[in-house]
C-alpha cells in the first residue's frame, strides 16, 4: 500500500486556495479597467460632434447684420455687414464688415469673419449628413421631455413651447454624449422655456441646426449652438450657453440679454 506524503498534501493545499483569489481579483480588475466603449465611440449610438471650426471661436456670427443692445457677451462676434451695440459689453474682438455703433468701439473687422461663416456652413452641412439606426423623428412639442444623447430630426418646425415645461437633455454619464436637432422649416422656442442639462451633458455638444428663422422668446435659457441658415432672434433677457451662427441673415439679440 502506497502511503501518501502528508508534507507534500499540507504544501499543495494554500495553492488551491490561491487560484481562485487570483482568478477572483482578475476578473475584477479586467470590469475596472475595461475600455469605455461609449465614450471611445465619441458620442452616442456613434453620433460624432459638429465640428465647428474657426466658427467655434465666435458667439454671434451672421452673414448680414448684427444688432444687440444692452446686453452681456462673453466672446468674440462677427457680421459681413453692420454691427450695432450699443450698451453692450462685448469680452472679446468685434468684427464689424460695415458701419459699427458706438462707433468709438475699436473696428477689428478682417477675414476671418469670412472663413468662419464659410467653415460654419461646412459644419451645418456636416449635420445634416449625419446618420443613425436610432435616429427619432420629433412631431411634437419638445417640452417636459427628457432626451438622452442622439439625432433628432423634425421635418417640420421645431418647438419648444408649452406652459410651464422645459427640455431636459441627459448625458446618462457620459461625456462624449452628443445631441444633434435638425429642422427643415423654423424653430421656436416661447418664453421662459429652459433646455436642462443633466448628468454629465454638455451644452458644447449639443447642436441646433435649422434650415429656417429662429425665435427665442423672452427670459428663455437656450444651451448649445444653434446653426441657422435664416434669421436669428431673441427675445429681451434672454440667456444663451453657446453660440447663435446665422450663414446669411441677420442676429437681433434682445436688450439685457446674456451670450456666453
Amino acid at each position: 500500500m502506497i502511503v501518501p506524503n502528508l508534507n507534500t498534501c499540507s504544501a499543495s493545499r494554500p495553492l488551491f486556495r490561491v487560484i481562485p483569489i487570483i482568478a477572483i481579483i482578475s476578473l475584477l480588475a479586467a470590469a475596472v479597467f475595461a475600455p469605455n466603449t461609449e465614450a471611445r465611440r465619441g458620442g452616442w449610438e456613434g453620433i460624432p460632434p459638429v465640428e465647428l471650426g474657426t466658427a467655434g471661436n465666435y458667439k454671434l456670427l451672421a452673414g448680414a447684420a448684427i444688432t444687440a443692445p444692452g446686453s452681456a457677451i462673453y466672446g468674440k462676434i462677427g457680421a459681413e455687414a453692420a454691427i450695432t451695440i450699443p450698451g453692450t459689453v462685448v469680452a472679446n474682438s468685434i468684427e464689424a464688415g460695415a458701419a459699427l455703433t458706438p462707433a468709438n468701439k475699436v473696428n477689428s473687422y478682417s477675414n476671418d469673419v469670412s472663413t468662419a461663416l464659410m467653415d460654419a456652413q461646412i459644419a451645418y452641412e456636416q449635420a445634416r449628413a449625419v446618420t443613425s439606426t436610432t435616429a427619432v423623428n420629433i412631431t411634437t412639442d419638445l417640452a417636459g421631455r427628457v432626451l438622452g444623447p442622439g439625432l433628432y430630426h423634425a421635418p417640420g418646425a421645431l418647438s419648444l413651447g408649452g406652459s410651464t415645461e422645459h427640455l431636459t437633455l441627459d448625458g446618462r454619464h457620459v461625456a462624449a454624449s452628443v445631441w444633434i436637432f435638425r429642422s427643415t422649416a423654423a424653430m421656436v422656442v416661447a418664453a421662459s422655456r429652459r433646455v436642462i442639462l443633466i448628468n454629465s451633458a454638455n451644452y458644447n455638444r449639443v447642436f441646433w441646426v435649422v434650415d429656417g428663422a429662429v425665435t427665442v422668446g423672452a427670459n428663455a435659457l437656450i444651451r448649445g449652438h444653434v446653426i441657422s441658415k435664416a434669421a436669428i432672434t431673441t427675445g429681451a433677457n434672454t440667456e444663451v450657453h453657446g453660440s447663435l451662427l446665422s450663414l446669411d441673415a441677420a442676429i437681433t439679440v434682445g436688450a439685457g440679454s446674456v451670450i456666453q
